[in-house]
This record gives structure tokens, sequence and C-alpha cells, in this order.
């Protein structure tokens, strides 16, 4: 990253803390101007929580954001997922967590990060369904994106062809096999 090996770190947004958005490109408009002027009012307002996806600076020195992600409760329509794991609900709705952006600077993509923050962003979801009903993460995939979500493991609704779907058991699961395997 910028030559040099710069640790990374996901971060809860702390309104209190500095941060340096000043580099941030992740070459879309309007996922960069949320950092600067809907980020705070969102996070306060708890219309979504942001994380974010930092480097150290220098002592004394705001933390550089180089990608980043939201997160909200949602639910979507039941038709959107299989008809086996339809007859699983009572409720016309399936409760989910949504995440709303995610973001990569472009100084650093085409190195896993926005892999690993798709991943970081499931594993939220899971540890929140561990004390809130959720069945999914759920995501509507910026046009040209969909390949990327499709190699991640989500499924892509019949109904909505832009809309991918995570199941938390699907991790929870992967997580059990690793377990095994370890």
């Amino acid at each position: 990253m910028d030559g040099k090996d710069q640790k990374l770190e996901v971060e809860r947004f702390d309104p209190e803390a500095t941060y340096d958005f000043t580099q941030f490109d992740c070459g879309v408009c309007s996922l960069n101007e949320y950092l600067t002027k809907n980020l705070a009012k969102e996070h306060e307002r708890r219309v979504s929580i942001p994380h974010l996806c930092v480097t150290q600076g220098e002592e004394g020195q705001p933390k550089r954001v180089v990608g980043y992600f939201t997160l909200a409760s949602s639910s979507f329509e039941k038709k959107h997922i299989s008809n086996k794991e339809r007859r699983k609900f009572p409720y016309s709705s399936v409760p989910c967590v949504l995440l709303s952006k995610i973001a990569v600077c472009k100084s650093v993509q085409g190195q896993g990060l926005g892999k690993w923050l798709l991943g970081r962003a499931i594993r939220q979801a899971f540890l929140s369904s561990r004390d809130v009903g959720v069945y999914a993460l759920f995501l509507h995939a910026r046009e040209g994106r969909e390949e990327f979500y499709i190699k991640a493991g989500m499924i892509r609704s019949k109904e909505q062809p832009n809309m991918f779907i995570y199941s938390l058991k699907q991790y929870e699961n992967s997580l059990k096999k690793k377990l095994l395997n370890s």
C-alpha cells in the first residue's frame, strides 16, 4: 500500500476520533462524498453503523481511511429466497442486516481489501444474529460488481438481479467446518 507496510484495522466509526478522509477516492462520487457529508449524521441518527478500514497515522496524526462499509437493520420479501428456505418463515418478510455501502480507496484496490471487508461485514452480521433474529446479510450491488458478490458465495435473487443474499447459517457452517479441520 503506497509502498509501505501499513497495518490495517477495521473499527466502528467513533465520532470522538479524528479520521483523514481527504485521500479517499474509490472512483464513485456518492461513496466518496458519503464519508464527509453523511457518515456522522447517519451514525448519530442510528440509521446505519459505519465500519472504517484505517491505517494508523504518525503519532498524533488522524487515522487514514482506505475503505469502509455500513450496516443497517432491514428485511426483504421472502420471494427472494428458495422455496425450501421460504417455508421456514411465518412472515412475509425476512429479517436481515443490510450492507448498505462498501467501498475501497483506489490506492489499495486490487489487493483483496474489498473481499476482506465483505467478510468482516458478514462476520459482524453473524455476531449480531446471536442476539437479534437475523437470517442473512443482503445488499444491492452496483452495476458491474455482481460477479464480485457471486465469487464471494452470495446468492443472487431471481426476482431482483442486483440483490445478493448471504445466509448467516452459511457463515456458521463454514466456521464449524474450519474448527473441524483445524
